[in-house]
């Protein structure tokens, strides 16, 4: 459900970003590929990794959301960076 959301968001992320800039298309990949891993990074918190209890487990998925947040940027970013101011 989440990626279906990341997908159409991203859809039209881009139809707005190709009236204002070029080389947009980057867009489509990146940022779904954003969003799939801001999941992963949650799938393997709640999946993958043991259950912490306390402190220490809110501040493992604090980490794990910033994580995926970086990876989100990162992803994006390097698309963003591609982007040419239309004429």
């Amino acid at each position: 459900l989440v990626l279906t959301g990341g997908a159409i968001t991203s859809i039209l992320q881009w139809s707005m970003l190709r009236t204002v800039v070029g080389r947009s298309d980057a867009w489509l990949v990146a940022s779904p590929a954003g969003y799939l891993a801001v999941v992963s990074a949650l799938w393997l918190n709640d999946g993958v990794l043991p259950r912490t209890v306390g402190v220490v487990g809110a501040l493992q998925y604090v980490a794990v959301i910033l994580m995926g947040a970086a990876l989100f940027g990162l992803f994006t970013g390097m698309a963003a960076s591609r982007f040419e101011a239309q004429r």
